[in-house]
This record gives structure tokens, sequence and C-alpha cells, in this order.
């Protein structure tokens, strides 16, 4: 673990991944100013880091160099998105020796979630296949959005009953996207209870362990 020190009155400029769904997404901020990029399909990640990326750095004149941080989804969610964003965070980190932050795919659905209502709490559930699900449960604090339960793999029937949730068994309108994943640190930042890493500590948050070893045996 490594520590920086990061202020907004001081902006660095940002740069975050989010790979963790069907829709992949990258995103700049740079001196307050976001732009974000999309692409759908597991298979766009690539396209989003060998051709959208270089567009956006050129776009805004910055390098890798100039980088402050660098934000990734960690999951859960989808295997192969996640392992290709971990892999590419910890290239750059390592290369350029930036700080890295990351946050979870379950958090950044419930930050859009209580954005776009008047509730406090919300659960996320998320299709892990297999009769499972991916749970979290978050709130909103003085601080930000916080968790109440934390990211764990659940069996579908054992699927809580809370006031408010979003699943994509529903087809909720969220997913996780890096602009989101900019905003939620900022706050962070904000409130002084960003912790870094670096490229040594980048670690996915898969959960689905059956899964993950079926696929890594493949």
């Amino acid at each position: 673990m490594q520590t920086f020190i990061f202020n907004q009155s001081n902006p660095v400029i940002k740069l975050a991944v989010e790979f963790s769904s069907a829709v992949g997404s990258i995103a700049i901020e740079v001196d307050g100013h976001f732009h974000e990029k999309t692409l759908s399909g597991v298979s766009r990640n690539q396209d989003l880091l060998l051709n959208e990326l270089d567009t956006i750095f050129r776009l805004y004149d910055v390098s890798l160099n100039q980088l402050g941080l660098i934000i990734w989804g960690i999951g859960p969610g989808s295997f192969t998105g996640i392992r290709l964003a971990a892999s590419w965070v910890q290239s750059f980190s390592y290369a350029a020796n930036i700080p890295v932050y990351g946050i979870s795919s379950l958090k950044n659905i419930a930050y859009q979630a209580l954005s776009h209502s008047n509730k406090t709490e919300v659960s996320v559930l998320l299709d892990a296949k297999l009769s499972k699900l991916y749970f979290g449960r978050y709130k909103t604090t003085t601080k930000g959005i916080e968790s109440i339960q934390p990211d764990q793999l659940i069996h579908a029937d054992q699927m809580p009953a809370h006031d408010y949730q979003v699943s994509d068994l529903d087809q909720h309108p969220f997913v996780p996207d890096a602009k989101t994943a900019i905003t939620i640190t900022n706050q962070a930042i904000d409130n002084g209870t960003l912790v870094t890493q670096t490229w040594k500590d980048v670690t996915p948050q898969y959960l689905n362990n059956q899964l993950y070893h079926q696929k890594k045996d493949r």
C-alpha cells in the first residue's frame, strides 16, 4: 500500500476503466471536465483501450505520464472484462508509477440508483449464473455512499426483500460506468477517505470462485 495526498483544490488528471458489465466504458477528468466513451459487448473492451483511449488522450492533449490516478471497476461481474481491466491497470500503473483506486461495480450501480431516487438505502443484485447472485447493500451518508452489507455471493433463493432494490434480473437501467467511478472517487477525496493502491495491490473482486475456476481451466 502506498499513500498519496489528493485534494480538489489541486486536482489531478483521473482516468477510469469499467469493464465489469456488458457495456464497457473509459472516462477521463481534466480540470473538472469529463469525457466518457462506452461500447457494448465485452469483446469491444479492447477497442476502448487500443483506439478510444488514444483519442481521449489527444482530445485533452495529455499523456500517460500526466495521469495522477487510475480508477477501475474491480467487479463483481464479467470475468473476462474484469480480468482485462486488472491486467491493463497493473501495466499502466507500473509503467508510470500511477496510484490506483478500485471501486465495486455494485457500489457504482448503487450510487446511480440512489442518485435517481429519494431513497437513502438500496440493495443491488446481479445475476452471477449457476443460480447465484452478486449482492451488496449501500446507503447514502454525509460522506457519500457507504456499504451496509459487503458485496457477496448468495444463492438465488436467498434473495433479500428490501424496500428498494435494483437487479439486472428486472432489467434495471443502471450499469456500472467509468464516469460514475470518478464521481465516487471525488467524494472520497473530498471526505479524506481515499486510500489508493499500487500496481502490486490490484486485485479483482470476482466473488464467484466456482465460476472463476471453471473459466480459468478452459
